[in-house]
């Protein structure tokens, strides 16, 4: 019986020690897996820029105008103002009529009525054909 139980536990050992082998070199695989798609994704990135550099221009690169927009210098409002010297910058405000002799509530209220439409609604047009 010692002699069938000491082969069972030698076996057990030799099945651990297959395992641990299988163990190591699975993680090695998988280790070794990662690497390359390390790689791949690096060479991915690197060709990416390099066709992203080839469409962008050499040397200073400076965005049309389209692109950027930026506010204008003293200098440039200056100029635009001579060049159009007669035109007010802004339409002057309306001012109420300031009589004398006429009380203000007279006056005209500030929302005046709608105008009535100049031709006449489609179904007044309509009503006329029909006669």
């Amino acid at each position: 019986m010692h002699v069938r139980s000491a082969q069972v536990a030698q076996d057990e050992e030799i099945a651990r020690l297959l395992m641990e082998q299988e163990k190591k070199e699975y993680r090695k695989n998988r280790d070794r897996e990662k690497e390359q798609e390390k790689d791949k994704d690096r060479e991915r990135y690197a060709q990416e820029k390099m066709a992203y550099e080839r469409g962008r221009p050499e040397g200073d690169y400076r965005p049309s105008s389209e692109e950027v927009v930026r506010p204008r210098t003293r200098d440039e409002q200056e100029h635009q103002r001579q060049r159009h010297h007669n035109k007010p910058s802004r339409p002057p405000q309306p001012r109420g009529q300031d009589y004398e002799n006429v009380n203000a509530g007279y006056g005209y209220s500030d929302h005046a009525p709608p105008r009535a439409p100049t031709r006449p609604e489609a179904h007044i047009r309509g009503a006329y054909y029909k006669r």
